[in-house]
């Protein structure tokens, strides 16, 4: 009997209605709700859908957006996280040859600073 299995980790896209995700249904039903209002506010269906653009644009980029498998709140939370939240530590560090080879052509050179010494900033301080 041939049997092919199936991968625990696939995940599937659980479509609700309108081919639409619960998620995109939301922000869908939000597009909608704030082109109908403001339709009542101004009775002009053209300055209706300008106003609405922005909200529009941003609920739908929520909705259906995603890059690499992640949402846009995940890759948000993300940036804030690395940008304001997260030190900024490296845990390792390489081993580069070349800058100890480069040290020491400086050192034969004589235009790298004696031990002990500070060089000086060419710059403003």
């Amino acid at each position: 009997m041939l049997v092919v299995r199936i991968e625990k980790e696939v995940e599937d896209d659980h479509k609700v209605a309108l081919g639409c995700s619960l998620k995109q249904l939301i922000c869908l039903v939000g597009i909608v709700a704030v082109c109908g209002i403001f339709y009542l506010a101004s009775h002009s269906l053209v300055l209706s859908f300008f106003c609405a653009a922005p909200v529009a644009v941003g609920l739908a980029y929520f909705g259906w957006y995603t890059r690499n498998g992640m949402q846009p709140e995940d890759i948000l939370l993300k940036r804030l996280q690395t940008k304001y939240f997260k030190n900024d530590v490296r845990r390792y560090r390489t081993r580069n040859s070349y800058f100890a080879l480069y040290n020491g052509a400086l050192e034969r050179q004589g235009s790298a600073p004696a031990k002990g010494k500070k060089r000086k900033c060419r710059g403003k301080a």
